[in-house]
């Protein structure tokens, strides 16, 4: 149903953001070591925006806030730079702007300015209704490893590296980063990379390729050997969706039986089972 595609495809894309992004570390210090490279591939601006918002928009809401995206004036469809870096950039500012909302919303602004012949300014702004900033934090908030406190003096849980590694990512790109805030009313962060214009037909669409299953496979016979319960399920759906016929065993000895008594054109083998182990069995 479409609310469970709408989950599943957050999830799907979440989990595809989070391996490339999971070690903040790494990251600082390959900044450090000047050994950070960044991919030139067609993106679409607005769509990374929307990306980033649906990634995020259900964190909101467990807060009781609303996140919303809004971008201004005539944007390209299509950019040349590193699309990762900016959604790590964006997924970093709306995070922290959840983070410090309780009440109220966060919007993601989204503006292009011309700056010469097939080139874009992208304009970026995240703005909160938030505790704020006080003006001793805003002098070292882009400080590694520093985090700033909240009114009652407790710091967040976090590394500190994440608004250091958004500078960095800003800045080495060519681009600009400013924070304006306001202690009990909120705060705005505004973001400008430079980029030249890209193609819109070299963009992926990702989400719309469907794989088709091949006729043959509804003919074969496959044997799943596996103690593991999620393993066994996780197979025994994928084979029921595809309609092949197959047959489970729990260890190596029920598989070794179950192959005398039937010829398997598929045999998926766990190695480590009970009473005997896959290699053994095979």
């Amino acid at each position: 149903d479409a609310e469970t595609r709408e989950l599943v495809t957050i999830i799907s894309r979440s989990s595809l953001h989070l391996k490339n992004i999971v070690n903040d570390t790494h990251d600082f210090s390959k900044i450090e070591a000047n050994k950070i490279l960044f991919e030139t591939i067609d993106f679409s601006p607005s769509e990374i925006c929307r990306e980033v918002v649906a990634i995020q928009k259900y964190e909101a809401k467990g807060k009781g806030i609303s996140l919303t995206f809004e971008q201004k004036g005539d944007i390209p469809l299509a950019l040349l730079g590193d699309p990762l870096r900016l959604k790590q950039i964006l997924i970093n500012l709306i995070g922290n702007a959840i983070k410090f909302t309780a009440q109220g919303f966060v919007t993601l602004y989204l503006n292009a300015k011309e700056s010469g012949e097939n080139r874009y300014r992208l304009a970026l702004s995240v703005e909160d209704t938030g505790i704020g900033i006080s003006g001793e934090d805003l002098q070292i908030i882009f400080e590694e490893f520093v985090q700033a406190k909240r009114p009652a003096g407790n710091k967040q849980r976090g590394t500190g590296l994440g608004l250091p590694i958004v500078k960095k990512l800003v800045e080495l790109q060519g681009g600009e980063i400013a924070i304006k805030s306001e202690q009990g009313k909120g705060t705005r962060v505004m973001v400008e990379i430079p980029y030249q214009e890209g193609n819109p037909q070299n963009i992926k669409i990702t989400g719309q390729e469907i794989n088709m299953i091949p006729g043959l496979f509804q003919r074969i016979s496959v044997l799943i050997a596996d103690d593991d319960e999620y393993n066994t399920l996780l197979l025994r759906n994928i084979l029921k969706k595809w309609g092949v016929n197959f047959t489970e065993a729990k260890n190596g000895k029920e598989a070794v039986e179950a192959s005398e008594n039937h010829i398997f054109n598929v045999i998926l083998m766990d190695i480590h089972m009970p009473e005997m182990g896959g290699l053994e069995a095979a």
